[in-house]
């Protein structure tokens, strides 16, 4: 099977003798088209130049790093497991020159070693808009874009392009994983449009890759649960305490609130610690733990604003610190853990907005830090602690939704640390603190328009897109929940077009460890059934096991027979293998063979032969990826 033009092909081996090479009938093949800002065409040319970098990112994205390195912009070696989860990330940011889309003046010939560009200066580079995998004919295509601007003072010639990926914005231990040659005049003054289309071919017979395996080149989310075990909800906490997550109640509709409390280890399973907590149902509460206890503070069940806080030091048995506290009851605040106290900020009382700020150390006591912030008075912001400081980014402040944003180091003095964020005004997103940064995911615009964007900072000043509005990976909303925990940010339920959710997301990518089981890794099944490019799941797995008509499945990737990715000449090629051996008692016949990431099947193979595996012996299955430049 040939990836559109850049010559990236699979094919299926075993140990017994048996090969098996998938032959595409149709090719669109991958472009890298130019435009210029009237669109007429600069440039078009088949996308053909894959480097080994690619591979090695590749090969960790589907069974982890290994000890396989990537060569940087520096020509430094760079460790796999440094790079945001594995993925293929390109959506550098406005003004980021080597991230996403780059050009240069280089004009010697493309070789699977190329790890830099010449860079050119004087061009201004805006955001890489990454789109869709989306289903055209027999392939299936992702187009990644990018508006790159000559304001040197004079014509610029470009001789060459590439697609730079990496776990930072704009640094030199980025990866180049895509060199093309083109000659492109860019006026001074004027702007051009790149954009790279990427396909994969498939076809109904012999099959070959899924769209998701475009998706889990860019993809950063992981669904832990399409269904968790607590009702569909949103308005409601979640923090991270004694090592597990937890939710704490929400409402349903707007309407009915919950005083229940779940929690989990791993998003997956959740356990009830209490039906019916003895505060009242809430939504719009706010949550922190301090002092080696959950908090719950404020929010409003259906007309009612408690100004309560209670705590608990297990989730099941609760303790109200104060059944009045001295700030007026509210909705929509929020509370951060910060210079050892609890913090109140801002919030809805049920007849004005707020933008007073609060402080206890112990939850009874609490004192005014300032009557009168200077961000206006809001709800439905988010609040943080990075950088030693609180943060306060966005919210509605009765008229308009915001995206400001905030920060304070003593609670009485904010200072602005930008008036308009690149992401649209909302409410109801949440925000944490990761990888170095301050997160915005989400949230609620005008009406019912809701968002599933998610933008990084590093200073609450430049922010980056890290996915665009309206991606596939998980639905829009608002309300939701999110937190850090096992080094990965988490989604928790919410509100969306189709209402109230109860699913759990994190952003986990490659396999962490070793798969010995059926889940992870090579799969193999019974079923010929017609392959489909929308295929989730192999049509009829073979279970890991030894009952009848099962396989033990081996360790993936196999130590012995696995090969991470080399180079030779103009090709690079890598091998998945995995042993499957067979004590069910009779044969066992395989007639399709998949590959299963954390993300979701990457690719089917319908073998024109089938696999046959008799009673008491072994078979390796090897699948082979080559690319050439």
């Amino acid at each position: 099977m040939r990836d559109g033009n850049h010559n990236l092909k699979i094919s299926l081996k075993t140990l017994s003798g048996f090969e098996y090479k998938p032959e595409v009938k149709n090719k669109s093949g991958s472009k890298l088209t130019v435009m210029d800002d009237n669109g007429n065409i600069l440039h078009e040319g088949e996308f053909k130049s894959f480097t080994a970098n690619f591979m090695r990112l590749l090969y960790g994205n589907m069974c982890g790093s290994g000890t396989v390195t990537a060569t940087d912009l520096n020509g430094d070696s760079s460790a796999i497991d440094g790079y945001p989860n594995v993925k293929m990330h390109f959506a550098g940011g406005s003004g980021k020159q080597k991230f996403g889309i780059g050009v240069g003046s280089g004009s010697t010939a493309v070789s699977n070693a190329d790890n830099n560009l010449t860079w050119v200066a004087g061009l201004t580079y805006n955001n890489v808009v990454l789109g869709t995998p989306a289903i055209d004919g027999s392939t299936v295509r992702l187009d990644i874009t990018r508006e790159i601007s000559n304001s040197s003072g004079s014509t610029k010639t470009l001789y060459e392009a590439g697609l730079i990926c990496g776990a930072e914005d704009d640094v030199e231990d980025n990866i180049l994983i895509a060199r093309d040659l083109v000659s492109v005049e860019l006026l001074n003054g004027k702007k051009s449009t790149w954009r790279y289309t990427i396909t994969v071919d498939f076809d109904g017979t012999t099959g070959g890759f899924v769209r998701n395996f475009l998706d889990s080149l860019i993809i950063q989310w992981t669904r832990a649960t399409a269904s968790a075990s607590f009702s569909k909800r949103s308005e409601h906490t979640s923090v991270v305490f004694d090592n597990k997550m937890w939710v704490i109640g929400g409402s349903m509709g707007g309407f009915t609130t919950f005083s229940d409390v779940w929690y989990s280890s791993d998003g997956a399973t959740w356990t009830r610690a209490t039906a019916s907590a003895p505060f009242s149902g809430r939504r719009l509460h706010t949550s922190v733990v301090f002092d080696n206890k959950m908090w719950v503070i404020g929010g409003r069940d259906g007309y009612y604003y408690p100004g309560d806080v209670w705590y608990s030091s297990d989730g099941a048995t609760w303790t109200q610190a104060t059944a009045s506290a001295p700030f007026s009851g509210r909705q929509g605040h929020t509370s951060v853990v910060f210079d050892n106290k609890m913090w109140v900020i801002g919030g809805h009382n049920g007849y004005a907005n707020r933008n007073d700020v609060w402080y206890s150390s112990d939850g009874v006591t609490w004192t005014q830090a300032t009557a009168s912030a200077s961000f206006s008075k809001r709800r439905g912001h988010t609040s943080v602690v990075f950088d030693n400081k609180m943060w306060v980014i966005g919210g509605r402040d009765g008229s308009s939704n915001l995206n400001d944003v905030w920060y304070s180091s003593d609670g009485v003095t904010w200072t602005q640390a930008t008036a308009s964020a690149p992401f649209s005004g909302r409410q109801g997103h949440t925000s944490v603190v990761f990888d170095n940064k301050m997160w915005v995911i989400g949230g609620n615009g005008v009406g019912s328009t809701y968002f599933n964007d998610v933008y990084s900072s590093p200073d609450g000043i430049t922010w980056t897109r890290v996915l665009s509005d309206g991606h596939t990976q998980w639905s829009k909303r608002y309300g939701h929940q999110c937190l850090v925990f096992d080094s990965k940010m988490w989604i928790i339920g919410g509100y969306g077009a189709n209402g109230d959710l109860n699913d759990v997301w994190n952003n986990r990518k490659q396999l962490e460890s070793i798969s010995t089981d059926d889940t992870l890794g090579i799969i193999v099944g019974t079923s010929d059934a017609a392959f489909s490019s929308t295929d989730t799941a192999l049509t009829a797995k073979i279970s890991h096991g030894t009952a009848s008509g099962e396989l033990e499945y081996g360790a993936f990737p196999d130590s012995l027979y696995t090969v991470e990715p080399a180079t030779n000449g103009s090709k690079t090629t890598m091998t998945l293998a995995r042993r499957f051996e067979n004590s069910s008692g009779g044969s066992v016949t395989i007639k399709e063979v998949g590959i299963m990431s954390v993300n979701g099947l990457l690719c089917r193979i319908i073998p024109a032969t089938p696999i046959v595996i008799e009673n008491g012996a072994s078979e390796i299955i090897a699948i082979t990826f080559e690319s050439e430049v």
